[in-house]
């Protein structure tokens, strides 16, 4: 059986999860989702499990990303998708 994207991504129950600038639809393509999963509303420092960041320009990654790479775990995962 295929993998969903949320298992592909990595995103596992019990995870503290920061989404930055995601896409209106995220939720519907992201099937299986975990519900008890701690979103986090803003940075917080290496309080993350799992930070996904969708970004315009590479200035604008450049800008969000040591604030991504601060608020995670040491082992936690970070995925950084270009609109």
């Amino acid at each position: 059986m295929s993998r969903t994207l949320t298992q592909k991504l990595g995103i596992k129950p019990g995870y503290k999860v920061w989404l930055v600038n995601i896409p209106d639809h995220y939720y519907d393509i992201l099937i299986g989702f975990p519900e008890d999963i701690d979103l986090m509303e803003e940075a917080d420092d290496m309080a993350a499990d799992f930070v996904h960041v969708f970004v315009y320009s590479e200035e604008e990654l450049e800008t969000l990303f040591p604030v991504c790479k601060s608020s995670l775990k040491k082992d936690g995962m970070r995925w950084v998708s270009y609109y």
